[in-house]
């Protein structure tokens, strides 16, 4: 878990730390996930959320 350990530690450095540390584990993340030229994008790039409730409106004075 030296790795995760690694990226744990650069996420205290802020977004340039992580975003080099996430770099430096492409070559081992591409050898332990190799990628063909067939592959599928099987999740969607839509998010899917509910609408949010009607605002509510004042009908009214105050009781």
């Amino acid at each position: 878990m030296k790795l995760g350990a690694n990226l744990a530690a650069a996420i205290a450095q802020g977004g340039e730390g992580t975003a080099r540390a996430l770099a430096a584990l492409g070559p081992e993340l591409a050898a332990a996930l190799p990628r063909s030229a067939d592959d599928v994008n099987e999740l969607s790039d839509a998010i899917h959320a509910p609408a949010p409730p009607p605002a509510r409106r004042f009908r009214g004075g105050a009781r």
